[in-house]
């Protein structure tokens, strides 16, 4: 609401509070809350350790997930851009979880609100995230609070295009935020598409287009998208920050509270 507020006023001093508001709302998260943690996976020096995320298992203790075995061997930690639930009044209540959460000090019940978290996969309350509570939130807001035309370390791709089709012949589709990449369909009748490689969503594996876009470390690991093994069917990733290659993972994220309405 802020950050959308922003766009609608010519008067900068306004524009420099919604500015704010929706920076305190992305501190939190990020560690400026009571107990000085950062609840997003891969950001800060003390960071969310047991997110209930099955596939940062495999890559946080090096093993096989059964499909590939480029994590064995290689622990790397969870998958980046994860923000947790957090803080939560009550606790998990089954009886397996609060096996754990029984012994900690001080009791659970006694603690401020917004201490009451822990590490823990037990600790599922604290320890979840979705799709559609942490993770759209915060990619919008980070998106909005990111200006790479400032960011001295943002960086053009270099465009690339592969595939046999003649590119006035291809219709690009977006790949997710914050990668370079895209992907065409061989300006061929819907019906004929339909029969062939791009059946099911699936893209023509000859006419991978790809497309410059701003990338930024910074702006990738909230987004989640610099994660190794892009498995998505429908995009064509490309490009990468240093030391990383490219992916979309499969992980889900979640918002901070929702801001009171401005007066």
């Amino acid at each position: 609401m802020y950050a959308f507020a922003s766009l609608l006023t010519n008067d900068a001093a306004k524009r420099q509070a919604y500015l704010d508001a929706v920076s305190q709302y992305a501190d939190f998260a990020l560690g400026l809350n009571p107990l000085g943690r950062s609840f997003v996976t891969g950001l800060g020096a003390d960071v969310v350790q047991s997110p209930t995320h099955l596939d940062s298992y495999f890559t946080k203790a090096g093993l096989s997930d059964g499909v590939s075995s480029e994590h064995v061997g290689k622990p790397i930690g969870n998958v980046p851009g994860i923000v947790v639930f957090g803080p939560t009044e009550g606790r998990s209540g089954a009886a397996y979880q609060t096996a754990v959460s029984n012994k900690v000090y001080p009791r659970w019940e006694s603690l401020p609100g917004l201490r009451r978290w822990a590490d823990g996969w037990s600790l599922i309350n604290g320890n979840e995230f979705s799709t559609w509570e942490t993770m759209v939130w915060n990619v919008a807001m980070h998106g909005f609070l990111y200006d790479a035309g400032k960011d001295p370390n943002a960086r053009l791709l270099p465009g690339e295009c592969t595939g046999s089709a003649p590119a006035a012949q291809t219709r690009q589709l977006a790949c997710p935020a914050g990668q370079a990449g895209g992907i065409a369909q061989n300006g061929v009748p819907a019906a004929s598409a339909a029969a062939g490689s791009w059946a099911a969503g699936r893209p023509s594996p000859t006419a991978a287009v790809r497309r410059p876009r701003p990338h930024n470390a910074r702006s990738a690991a909230m987004a989640a998208s610099s994660w190794p093994g892009c498995r998505r069917s429908s995009c064509a990733c490309s490009g990468s920050i240093p030391g990383r290659s490219s992916a979309w993972p499969r992980a889900r994220l979640r918002s901070p509270p929702r801001p009171p309405r401005p007066g």
